[in-house]
This record gives structure tokens, sequence and C-alpha cells, in this order.
């Protein structure tokens, strides 16, 4: 039953990002590296990128003027490895990058936002290290600063999509840890009193009370 109501859950979640995202969504697989995810319908393979290890992918959404920096890219890297699982928030960062965490699946997964300039206009990108198995993977998503927040929606709605197996574990609730609290004690009680009848039948004092019952049958 729980299986069932999970499986509900997912399928109305991405319907409901369906719906978020404008007009369609195209799914992007890698199928060599265990993972797909879904962008807004309208996204091409880059052109203008030189694709080249650990970039496995550029995608580009064109611009609706004649800058091509009003477009939205977006690349994929593989990471060439696993991420461990640990918050970086205290750890040394890039300069000119902010750190803060998105949910992915029941994780939180790192995300850096940095400010670059680019022929003579500011960018911003947004990377979201995603924990996947066999290799992790970083999807970066670049605009024009001024359309910064379109970035930051496309970011929040992109990463949830992300579909493969994780090397992370999943943390315990305040509840699934109390029940293994209890599961544990009532295992210690089961043993103690298990081991108590045994002490009970073939101790000392039991012995000497079947030797008294197997006596009484001789008179």
């Amino acid at each position: 039953m729980r299986r069932l109501n999970f499986v509900a859950m997912k399928t109305a979640f991405i319907l409901l990002l369906l719906l978020i995202l404008p007009c369609s969504a195209v799914e992007i697989s890698d199928p060599a590296r265990h993972f797909n995810f879904l962008l807004p319908d309208g996204y091409i393979d880059n052109p203008m990128a030189h694709v080249q290890p650990p970039i496995v992918r550029a995608l580009y959404l064109p611009s609706q003027t004649q800058n091509p920096l009003d477009g939205t890219f977006v690349s994929i890297e593989d990471m060439n490895g696993v991420l461990a699982q640990q918050d970086l928030s205290n750890y040394p960062i890039p300069p000119g990058s902010t750190l803060f965490q998105a949910k992915w699946k029941d994780f939180d997964i790192n995300v850096f936002r940095s400010y670059v300039p680019l022929n003579g206009i500011q960018v911003v990108q947004y990377s979201a290290q995603i924990p996947l198995v066999p290799h992790a993977i970083q999807l970066t998503f670049i605009s024009a600063s001024t359309h910064e927040a379109n970035v930051a929606e496309l970011m929040q709605v992109t990463v949830p999509t992300v579909e493969g197996s994780t090397n992370w574990q999943k943390s315990d609730t305040q509840f699934e840890r109390i029940v293994k609290i209890v599961t544990a004690l009532a295992g210690i009680v089961v043993i103690a009193l298990g081991g108590y009848a045994l002490y009970r039948r073939y101790g000392p004092e039991g012995r000497e009370t079947r030797g008294f019952s197997h006596a009484a049958k001789w008179f």
C-alpha cells in the first residue's frame, strides 16, 4: 500500500511539474550514464558550444532578442565520480560564489550561484550537483543576470525531475528512529526473558526441581 501511495504521489508530482513548465516538457536522457530529466519545450543542443569533457551535453533556449546571452544555457557535466553526502557550507567556495541547498528526492543537494562578466554583460549561473551513480552530474543554468529570476525558477523545477540511482542514504525521520529504538528494546526484553526461562529450566534450581520431581516417582 505504501508503495502504491508513493507511485501515485510521484505521478502527481510529475504531472504538476508538466503544468508548471511552460507549454510542454522534453525529456533529456543519457542512457550511458543512467539518468534523465525534464526541460521546458524549446531547448535545443547549443550550436555555439564546443562540447568536450567534463561537459557531456550543452543545451540552449534561443533568445527572443538579437543578443544570444538573453537566451538560457543548460550544461551537463560528468563529475567523474560520486559525491560524498555532506553539507559544503563550512568549506571554502570559489570567490564570487554563494552556496545554498535545493531539494532532490529526499536530499538537500548543494547549489552554487555565481556572477561572471561575459562579452561586457554580467551573466548568472546556478550549478546544482546531483549525487548520481556511477558518476555524479552537475547541471548548470546560465543567462544574463537580468533574467536571474527565470534561471532560479528553471533550476528549481528541473532538479526534482532528475531520475537516477544515488549513493546517498536517506536519513531516518524522528518517527523512524523511535520505531527502531522501541524495536531494539523489545528485542532486548525478549532475549532477557528467554535467558531467564533457560536459566529456570536448566540452571541449578531447575535441575534440583527436576531431580526432586523424578525422585518422587520412585516413592
